[in-house]
């Protein structure tokens, strides 16, 4: 967050606007492979199998549900003018 309030400051003068963006836990990536399937099972990310368990309200989505943020934030005129601010679940805050 701190580094796109900067970096927002330091392009704004030039029409560069930098924002955080944050797409939630998404579990099924080549990222939780670090973890092991009981550190994954123990935060609730994955069933006893192994497979993951989608549940956006607790913050684990699909790659495509983390990807609407990014997507809103590109193109929503909510966000015009504005920069520097922290994105979640298709919504802003500075």
């Amino acid at each position: 967050m701190l580094f796109a309030r900067e970096l927002d400051q330091l392009g704004q003068a030039h029409g560069v606007r930098a924002f955080a963006v944050h797409p939630g836990g998404i579990v099924d990536t080549q990222l939780a492979q670090h973890l092991s399937r009981e550190e994954l099972q123990s935060a609730g990310a994955v069933d006893d199998q192994g497979s993951p368990l989608i549940d956006p309200d607790r913050g684990y989505k699909s790659v495509a549900q983390g990807a609407v943020t990014q997507q809103w934030r590109a193109t929503s005129p909510q966000l015009a003018g504005l920069g520097g601010v922290y994105c979640e679940d298709v919504g802003g805050r500075p």
